[in-house]
C-alpha cells in the first residue's frame, strides 16, 4: 500500500474519531507533543485537545474533507485542506469549517495536528 493511501485512510479514520467522539483514537495515535491551534489562536496540547473532546456538547453527524493535498518527503507527510463538520449543541444546529494543516513523520509514534476552526450557526 502507497503512502498516499495509508494517509487517505488515516484522513477517514480521523473524521470518523470526531464524529464517534473516540478519544481513544486520539490517544494512540497523536504524538505525545502533538498541538493544535483553535479558532483564537490558542494552543491546545494533546491532553487539553482530549479533554476538552471528552467535555464537548457538539454531536458531530458529519464531517467532509475537502481541498486536501498531500506532500510525502522522507519521513514527513504534510497535509493541508479544509474540514467540514455538521452537528448539533445544545441550542441549534452547526457547520464548523476547519482548516487543516497535518504534519506527520515516521520518526514518531503518532501524529501532530495544527489545525484552525471557525463554528458556523445553520438556520
Amino acid at each position: 500500500m502507497s503512502d498516499f493511501a495509508i494517509l487517505n485512510f488515516m484522513k477517514r479514520d480521523w473524521n470518523n474519531a470526531l464524529i464517534k467522539r473516540d478519544t481513544a483514537w486520539f490517544e494512540r495515535n497523536f504524538t505525545g507533543d502533538a498541538s493544535e491551534i483553535n479558532g483564537t489562536g490558542a494552543i491546545r496540547r494533546r491532553a487539553k485537545f482530549i479533554e476538552q473532546m471528552k467535555a464537548d456538547k457538539i454531536a458531530s453527524e458529519t464531517a467532509e474533507l475537502s481541498e486536501m493535498d498531500m506532500r510525502i518527503e522522507g519521513g514527513t507527510a504534510v497535509m493541508t485542506g479544509v474540514n467540514y463538520l455538521k452537528g448539533r449543541d445544545e441550542k441549534t444546529s452547526l457547520l464548523i469549517k476547519r482548516f487543516v494543516l497535518r504534519i506527520h513523520s515516521s520518526n514518531a509514534t503518532g501524529v501532530g495536528s495544527i489545525g484552525r476552526r471557525r463554528k458556523h450557526r445553520l438556520r
